[in-house]
């Protein structure tokens, strides 16, 4: 329970909460993402991330922490077959306050994959947002045992990876 994200738009910060009710689930989590995970998975696994609810396996993500609308050009020129505009409406932030504009969320614990991060990732394109920063909302992560093993599973998959030839590149 508590704040998921925050959206940042000419209307001021919203702070979208998730809903009063019980965990679906309380095991151990783990969430595995890459280049390709944007946006909406984004909010979602940061938000497991600061509240220390799931151990994040992958590598960067996409980068995308933009709010976008469509605007339906036909009511405006009657008549015509004008299509639709894509506008930026907004911004979101983790809870930390932090962006995932053009920095994605870091796993920790990185996996190779062969996604570079020259071909994918928000950054690329031209006019892309650049990343920033707001306060912290007030949040009460979880003491969940599994994120406080984060350095010795990090460094059992090292020793694993690098003696395994389908993680090496």
């Amino acid at each position: 329970r508590g704040p998921v994200v925050q959206i940042e738009s000419a209307g001021g910060l919203t702070v979208l909460k998730s809903p009063r009710t019980p965990a679906v689930y309380r095991g151990p989590l783990v969430v595995m993402v890459n280049r390709l995970s944007a946006s909406a998975s984004e909010i979602f696994t940061a938000a497991l991330k600061d509240y220390h609810r799931a151990l994040i396996v992958g590598s960067r993500t996409y980068g995308k922490a933009t709010v976008q609308t469509l605007l339906n050009l036909n009511r405006y020129l009657p008549g015509f077959h004008a299509g639709e505009l894509k506008l930026t409406i907004a911004k979101f932030y983790r809870i930390t306050g932090d962006s995932t504009q053009d920095r994605g969320v870091r796993p920790q614990i990185a996996i190779p994959s062969t996604l570079s991060d020259s071909l994918f990732g928000e950054e690329l394109s031209p006019h892309a947002l650049l990343w920033s920063h707001i306060p912290a909302t007030t949040y009460h992560p979880f003491r969940f045992g599994l994120v406080r093993s984060v350095p010795q599973l990090d460094r059992r998959f090292t020793e694993w990876s690098r003696n395994n030839p389908k993680y090496t590149l």
